[in-house]
């Protein structure tokens, strides 16, 4: 925006001494001085009032001409001021409003009671004003600090929430890459069991191997050399061949107790 520079004028003797300005003053003065006067001597002289003018209280009429007031005096209790005074009158029957039951026969207003009433009114009423404007500012105030305050916690708490969110975000990835882990860990686990029973059937068969091979052999040989030594220690009563028979026999249980420790490590 551009701002303007104005240069004052500088005043000339004739200002400087103010005689012009109250040579002006007094020549208004002595105009009014010349006019008649437009003051009038209240209460002896009476201003002219209009008909459309307002200001002043009076009675109403119909359009009978007569007054509509009742003399209920509503209006002397409700005054705040008590600058209403209404006197109630009686109308004779003989009248065509002999029908209402009574006329005011004084109503009097205590002008300067009311005049300092409605200042009294209008004072309250520019004090309550200011009040309201006051209070009014007060909580425009309030609500702006409120508001400005509000902003403040809910950019606080966005960033809580910015926060929250990535330390969530982090954690979901560290669990992600755990379970990861995990399931690699039970991947390498599920293989070295396989590679465990692999080892462990291939020592089975190793092992019932070398007992089929070994002990399974050298016992036939034994069953087949004690059976040969029963058939030729001769009488079958003998104790020595009877001996010979237990020999045997226990062999064969040995032999069947073998077989079946093979089976059991190499059921296929």
């Amino acid at each position: 925006m551009a701002i303007k520079i104005v240069v004052r004028r500088p005043l000339t003797f004739a200002e400087r001494t103010y005689l012009p300005q109250i040579i002006a003053g007094l020549k208004v003065t002595w105009d009014n001085m010349m006019r008649p006067p437009v003051t009038l001597q209240y209460p002896d002289e009476r201003p002219a009032i209009p008909k459309n003018y307002r200001g002043v209280p009076t009675l109403v009429a119909d359009t009978n001409g007569r007054e509509k007031c009742v003399s209920c005096q509503l209006c002397e209790f409700v005054c705040p001021p008590k600058a209403i005074r209404i006197t109630p009158g009686e109308i004779s029957e003989n009248s065509d409003n002999a029908h209402v039951e009574k006329a005011p026969k004084e109503f009097e207003i205590n002008m300067l009671r009311c005049i300092l009433a409605l200042v009294v009114v209008l004072f309250f009423l520019v004090q309550r004003i200011r009040k309201d404007l006051l209070y009014k500012e007060h909580a425009t105030e309030a609500l702006r600090i409120a508001n400005n305050e509000l902003e403040i916690k809910v950019q606080v708490r966005t960033v809580d929430l910015n926060k929250s969110n990535m330390l969530l975000k982090l954690e979901i990835i560290g669990h992600k890459e755990a379970e990861k882990a995990l399931q690699e860990s039970r991947h390498l686990l599920e293989q070295m069991a396989g590679h465990q029973d692999s080892i462990k059937e291939e020592e089975r068969k190793r092992i019932a191997r070398e007992i089929h091979d070994e002990l399974g052999q050298r016992l036939l040989v034994l069953r087949i050399d004690v059976s040969l030594l029963q058939t030729r220690t001769g009488d079958p009563q003998t104790f020595f061949h009877d001996k010979v028979s237990r020999i045997l026999s226990d062999i064969s249980t040995i032999m069947h107790s073998v077989r079946s420790i093979i089976n059991d490590l190499r059921p296929a």
